[in-house]
């Protein structure tokens, strides 16, 4: 997505996966005009379960904690499973816990994240303090923890690809050539061009 409010140009949908090269490559991308639902991932997820080899048995995805993807997952894939990003659960989990909690919470959740075994994610587990213990419950272990979760056979995983990507390119003036600035352009263009037919048209 670039830019916030009146100043956005929609949302870019993608969903890849890595080469055996670890070179990313979509399966299925599209834009869409305003803010990010589930039915703009119902079309997205659906597409790329149609691929074949894709929703299999073993295979995770890694998505943002966002309940608009996390519905439209459940319903596309019937064999695949997905893997909650690190980043987006601890922002959204550090406001639950209150004061007490908050200093230690996020570490104790990093560290059971990348535990080797499933007994040592266990034993993390138990240092959680009663906050961080009910709001993490509400999802599965093969969501949270990589021991968990057979299918992540990297050390490294994240769903932040894009948005890395962005500031990236964004600091070297990469951005200026993107889709979606060709996308504003036309939209001024198209803009100017109403405007001037309507005042055109409207003078007597």
């Amino acid at each position: 997505m670039e830019g916030k409010g009146s100043n956005t140009f929609g949302t870019y949908f993608d969903v890849g996966t890595y080469t055996s090269n670890r070179s990313l490559c979509s399966i299925v991308s599209g834009h869409g005009i305003g803010p990010e639902y589930k039915e703009e991932w119902d079309l997205r997820l659906e597409a790329a379960a149609a691929v074949v080899g894709f929703d299999v048995p073993g295979r995770t995805t890694v998505v943002d904690l966002e309940e608009a993807i996390d519905t439209a997952h459940d319903a596309a894939m019937h064999n695949g499973t997905k893997f909650n990003d690190e980043r987006h659960v601890l922002k959204n989990m550090v406001p639950a816990l209150g004061l007490d909690e908050n200093a230690a919470g996020p570490r104790f959740d990093s560290r059971a994240l990348r535990a080797p075994s499933k007994l040592e994610v266990d034993l993390m587990k138990g240092e959680y303090g009663p906050r961080q213990k009910k709001w993490l419950e509400r999802f599965p272990d093969s969501e949270l923890y990589r021991a968990y979760a057979p299918g992540l056979k990297d050390n490294i995983v994240t769903s932040q690809g894009g948005e890395c990507a962005m500031n990236a390119a964004l600091a070297n003036k990469i951005r200026r050539v993107e889709p979606l600035s060709m996308l504003k352009l036309n939209a001024e263009a198209q803009y100017c061009k109403f405007y001037t037919v309507k005042v055109l048209h409207s003078v007597p």
